[in-house]
């Protein structure tokens, strides 16, 4: 099931299908609990474990984590514009904002 069918069975109401919003509710529990421990790699791997099931709220969190983490950093700024995981998340999250159109 792809980012955009999580999005719009969210938008549509239907949290039924794919163990939702329990499952979603875990998920962001994951990435929050990766955030905690300030360790931006970590963070990465926990949302490119979990992207494939995330809805547009889980697809925000870990964009605002991996915002708070390299806030204050210009190493973590430059790691986050070169690192695929990065990138796939973005890709997702105007994937998941156009399918609500």
């Amino acid at each position: 099931r792809s980012v955009a069918q999580n999005s719009r069975s969210n938008a549509s109401g239907d949290r039924r299908k794919h163990g939702a919003p329990s499952s979603y509710h875990r998920i962001n529990s994951k990435i929050i609990k990766a955030f905690e421990k300030g360790d931006l790699s970590e963070l990465l791997a926990t949302i490119t474990t979990y992207i494939p099931q995330m809805n547009l709220v889980n697809l925000t969190t870990g964009l605002h984590r991996l915002a708070k983490l390299a806030a204050n950093s210009p190493q973590r700024r430059a790691l986050l514009r070169r690192d695929h995981a990065f990138r796939h998340l973005l890709n997702s999250i105007s994937v998941a904002l156009d399918s609500l159109q």
